[in-house]
């Protein structure tokens, strides 16, 4: 018989940090962690601490197998073969060396939420740029692809611009699409995606899977794992159990890691977590997605 493999939120690493997680209750489970867990902790006051429990746990550690362009696949591996500390350690050398500035589309994503953009669009644009010098001093690319990265962030700066001088309203968003100001948190039980598209059906002029960010026009056929972070990112627009995080730039990495948290679920036998609006969010997902995952919600 095959262990369950259960994927733990950051918030319940937390939980057993304190001592106030009943761990000893738990028996016969593989406890799963990824690299959304080293971009939570990494850096904290408690990063050593977090690495010392997932190796106390003998904790598997979870990884999306990537296409040679580092596309995900659709599938992914979870095993023990190295431990917490390599494995993180690993994970911060990959972005030492890319030399990325994977926050970029923060600011982005939050004006797309309806919230209110701190930066100019030419410092997000050339923040969102910066790694054309970087790349042309160490030899990565022409002079003509120097060019073209800054033709495109010109154009990124002008589309910037007209995005956030019109400055988008949450509310007046939703009013087109049949939604009220407060959302769709209201909306439970069974199928609750039809239960969505029952209400912005009428407003829309996709179908069902593209509305949600499975599938669109002009888009290839998108992995599980990336539909779902889309999808995530849908919800926050439409309200359903959104929070006003999602439209704070300094909060987006936040967001996003709980998009990530419930795509990486996908692969285990169950999620657990403190934090109910990821939950019903996984849990409106997955049966959508017919994936088979249980949620459990941790209430300290």
């Amino acid at each position: 018989m095959d262990i369950p493999t259960i994927y733990l939120d950051q918030n319940i690493l937390g939980y057993i940090y304190e001592g106030s997680f009943p761990l000893d209750s738990i028996q016969n489970v593989q406890w799963v962690y990824s690299n959304t867990h080293f971009s939570e902790f990494k850096g904290s006051n408690l990063e050593v601490d977090f690495l010392n429990i997932l190796t106390k746990l003998d904790a598997s550690y979870l990884s999306l197998d990537l296409d040679k362009q580092f596309k995900p696949l659709g599938t992914a591996k979870i095993n023990r073969k190295r431990s917490p500390s390599q494995n993180f350690n690993e994970y911060v050398e990959t972005l030492s060396s890319s030399n990325l500035n994977i926050r970029v589309f923060d600011e982005l994503i939050a004006s797309l939420n309806g919230g209110r953009i701190l930066l100019s669009a030419e410092s997000v644009a050339e923040n969102t740029f910066s790694f054309i010098d970087d790349l042309k001093t160490r030899g990565l690319i022409t002079e003509v692809q120097v060019t073209m990265f800054r033709k495109q962030k010109e154009e990124y700066s002008r589309f910037l611009k007209c995005l956030f001088r019109e400055q988008k309203d949450i509310v007046k968003i939703r009013k087109k699409m049949g939604i009220p100001s407060s959302g769709l948190t209201n909306i439970s039980g069974d199928s609750v995606f039809q239960q969505i598209w029952n209400v912005v059906e009428s407003h829309n002029d996709v179908d069902i899977d593209s509305f949600f960010g499975f599938s669109g026009v002009g888009v290839e056929e998108l992995p599980l794992c990336s539909g779902i972070v889309r999808c995530c990112a849908i919800l926050d627009i439409i309200g359903f159990h959104s929070e006003r995080k999602c439209r704070k730039a300094d909060k987006i990495a936040n967001v996003m890691s709980d998009s990530q948290h419930i795509a990486n679920g996908a692969f285990c036998t169950a999620i657990i977590s403190n934090d109910r609006a990821l939950v019903e969010r996984a849990k409106a997902i997955y049966e959508y997605k017919g994936i088979s995952t249980k949620l459990f919600h941790y209430s300290n």
